[in-house]
C-alpha cells in the first residue's frame, strides 16, 4: 500500500458470496479480519445493502460490528440522485424503478464517490482518497438494459474487487 489505506464499500451481491464461499463457521478468521476493518471504518456497508441480507450470520455480524453500517444520511442521498442522474443521463441506468431487486446498488458506488470524497457536482473527478468497490456482479452483456455494479465502477474509475483482491490488498493470509 502507498501509506493511504484504502476503504471498501461492500455490495449485497459480494456479501451473499462470502458466506456461500467462506462460511463463517469454517472461515471465522477471515471475517474476524473483515469485521475489524469495519469496526476501523474501513469496510463499509450502507442500510439497503444491509436490508438485503437476510440471513442471521449477517445480523449476527453487523450486530458485532456496527461500525460497519452506515446509515442513511442527507449528503449521502444527494450522491445517491447524483450519481442516478448521470447514470441516465449516460445510458447507464442501475436499477429498475418498478423493481425491489438491486435496490442498494447505487448506494454502494455512491458511498464509494462520497469517501473519496468526490465533487457531487463532478462525480467523473477523481480524488486523493481510495475506496474501492467489493463486488461479484459481472459486466452486463450486450444490449442488456441496466447497468451492473461493475460497469458503473468502469464508469467513475473505481477499482471494482471480490474478496481474494480484498485480501490481497490488506496483505491478510489464515
Amino acid at each position: 500500500m502507498d501509506g493511504i489505506e484504502p476503504i471498501y464499500s461492500v455490495d449485497a451481491s459480494a456479501l451473499i458470496e462470502m458466506k456461500d464461499t467462506y462460511p463463517y463457521r469454517r472461515f471465522r478468521p477471515m471475517w474476524d479480519f473483515l469485521g475489524g476493518l469495519g469496526d476501523g471504518g474501513r469496510m463499509l456497508v450502507t442500510q439497503p445493502v444491509r436490508d438485503e441480507c437476510y440471513d442471521a450470520i449477517f445480523k449476527e455480524w453487523f450486530n458485532t460490528h456496527p461500525g460497519m453500517v452506515v446509515p442513511f444520511s442527507q449528503e449521502l442521498n444527494a450522491y445517491v440522485l447524483a450519481l442516478q442522474d448521470e447514470l441516465d443521463r449516460n445510458g447507464l441506468p442501475l436499477v429498475d424503478p418498478g423493481s425491489t431487486k438491486n435496490q442498494g446498488d447505487p448506494f454502494v458506488i455512491a458511498l464509494a464517490l462520497m469517501v473519496e470524497g468526490r465533487d457531487v457536482n463532478e462525480l467523473r473527478t477523481r480524488s486523493a482518497r481510495t475506496c474501492h468497490v467489493v463486488s461479484y456482479e459481472r459486466r452486463r452483456k450486450p444490449g442488456a438494459r441496466l447497468a451492473k455494479v461493475t460497469d458503473v465502477c468502469d464508469h467513475y474509475g473505481l477499482q471494482c474487487l471480490r474478496w481474494l483482491g480484498v485480501l490481497e490488498v490488506e496483505d491478510w493470509s489464515l
